[in-house]
């Protein structure tokens, strides 16, 4: 009997002590799964606040509904992490969360021999983020809500050796039907993407390559650009040079058009570099035509045509782009309109831009078309740096077009800050 009564509280004790291993062990792993969560979320978080300090709020928050309350327990939280792996790299978030749990059995039978409580400290860490996967998009509609802001059409057959996006939220911002076959690096879309008919989009590169759907919206990199309207004319009438004309005549020079000008059939013009501004007026260029910019040297022997309002609040456009005209432009690569091919002044409200490009289209810079809805048939191949940012366009008919996207050559050009990375939203993934 009083071996008995001496064994027993021991055997008690010992019971206790493994009710309260498994409570421990249930209440480790419980808070284990939060702190992931959590270090996803403040991971996440990283595509949507502008500080550290709004995700650690925010993350806080989230865990205190959680029952983690920073109040009573020790929560960290490092944006970027400090230790591991993962230690000061960019696009990850780390949560330490340490906590005092009390063991009630074995405080109980500890209290005996001691007279004090018996706690044991839960910590718990987790390791979350990303490296952006997306690359730099080439192909951008600036629509934010059309259905079909990037739409490829017909027996279009896009490469492109870079990435298509578009702001529009509509489930179906980009179409892919008939039997276009779209192939590029990277995708990224405020809505989704809809595929109809033979209709094909895919990457370059499954594994290296995003699909971003209902992705955050990008900022116009050229929402800044200066578009001077209602200069003095230097050309008050259109100008329109004949193909019989003499060199000089087909010379056209930098300076303010206020007529347009219009490029007959079988005319072959020269451009001296500079910014050609068409000023309420359009640009035309017929069939059978060449217009080129390879006859000069220096530092900047690029051309920027720049479509900016007349007194009467009118914009222009490139009314007319025949197939086959021969087309080898270079956008200059300093000053206010670096890189810039052409430009439309948004004050020109929404408008149709047709390019009908053929084999012999070659463009080195940007068409920035923020109101313009972009249309472009035909046939080209560009190995250079071609950006393409309208309102929305659409590749139609039977083309079959080649980008690149060379980013040394972009850059070149004064593209650099131009370019749009479609970095968000990221993969995250919990990696310790």
């Amino acid at each position: 009997m009083t071996m008995t009564a001496f064994i027993m509280p021991v055997l008690i004790g010992f019971m206790g002590v493994a009710v309260d291993i498994s409570n421990w062990y249930l209440e480790k792993r419980e808070m284990q799964s939060v702190t992931d969560m959590a270090a996803m979320e403040a991971a996440h978080l990283q595509n949507y606040y502008d500080t550290n300090e709004e995700i650690k709020t925010a993350v806080k928050a989230w865990l205190a509904d959680k029952g983690i309350n920073s109040g009573t327990d020790q929560v960290t939280i490092n944006i970027p992490p400090s230790s591991g792996k993962y230690n000061g790299l960019n696009g990850f978030a780390e949560i330490l969360v340490d906590r005092d749990e009390a063991l009630y059995f074995s405080s109980a039978f500890f209290a005996l021999f001691s007279g004090e409580n018996f706690d044991v400290e839960v910590s718990t860490r987790a390791v979350a983020g990303g490296i952006d996967p997306g690359g730099n998009a080439c192909v951008v509609a600036f629509n934010t809500a059309e259905p079909g802001a990037l739409d490829f059409s017909g027996n279009a057959g896009v490469d492109a050796e870079c990435g298509i996006a578009t702001n529009s939220n509509h489930l179906q911002s980009i179409e892919v039907g008939g039997t276009s076959d779209v192939l590029v690096t990277d995708v990224s879309t405020a809505g989704d993407i809809y595929e109809f008919g033979n209709g094909n989009l895919s990457l370059h590169d499954e594994q290296s390559g995003s699909v971003s759907t209902f992705a955050p919206d990008f900022e116009d990199p050229f929402e800044d650009l200066p578009f001077p309207s209602n200069q003095g004319c230097d050309h008050a009438g259109t100008v329109s040079p004949h193909k019989n004309g003499s060199v000089e005549d087909r010379t056209l020079e930098p300076g303010v058009y206020c007529g347009g000008i219009d490029i007959g059939s079988g005319v072959d013009i020269l451009l001296k570099p500079g910014v050609y501004f068409i000023q309420g007026s359009d640009l035309e260029m017929q069939g059978n035509m060449s217009i080129d910019t390879t006859g000069y040297t220096g530092s900047d022997p690029g051309v920027s045509f720049i479509f900016t309002q007349d007194s009467g609040g009118n914009v222009g456009t490139i009314s007319k782009w025949n197939a086959q005209a021969s087309v080898n432009l270079t956008a200059k690569n300093s000053g206010d309109y670096a890189g810039l091919i052409f430009a439309q002044d948004p004050a020109a409200g929404d408008n149709d831009v047709h390019i009908n490009g053929g084999a012999n289209t070659i463009i080195d810079g940007a068409l920035y078309l923020p109101k313009g809805d972009l249309k472009f048939n035909g046939n080209s191949s560009n190995d250079g740096c071609l950006l393409l940012y309208a309102d929305t366009i659409e590749f139609t008919g039977t083309n079959d077009v080649n980008i690149d996207m060379d980013e040394t050559f972009c850059e070149d050009l004064g593209l650099s800050s131009a370019i749009i990375g479609l970095s968000n939203p990221r993969v995250i993934h919990l990696v310790e």
